[in-house]
């Protein structure tokens, strides 16, 4: 009876550890899928912040210097999910309603620009 015990405490604690090794797993990767890109915006108006042809992934020097300007009106840069990875993708994140209004992307924006 004494092996039977043993046994079955055996079985119950590999399984525990196998159910909880997968929750650890897929929490990493929930974690790693979180990760975030860098949009910059180069328009010129604010009514053109959810127009997703006016960013681009790689500023140019002069276009990062004015971020963090003391007298803001624009968004500079932004951050979103990194499956953003292209302009459709980007146009498709401006159609979410969190982010469907200039002044949204303006307030959610991780710099601004004069």
């Amino acid at each position: 009876m004494g092996a039977v015990a043993a046994i079955a405490l055996v079985l119950t604690t590999i399984l525990t550890f196998a159910f909880k090794a997968d929750g650890v797993n897929k929490e990493k990767t929930s974690l790693l899928s979180k990760r975030a890109v860098n949009w910059y915006f180069i328009g010129t108006d604010l009514a053109d912040a959810t127009d997703a042809s006016q960013y681009t992934r790689t500023p140019s020097p002069g276009q990062i210097s004015t971020c963090g300007n003391p007298n803001p009106t624009l968004p500079c840069q932004i951050s979103v999910p990194d499956d953003v990875e292209n302009e459709s993708d980007l146009e498709a994140y401006f159609l979410e309603p969190a982010h469907d209004e200039p002044s949204e992307v303006y307030s959610q924006s991780i710099s601004k620009k004069p």
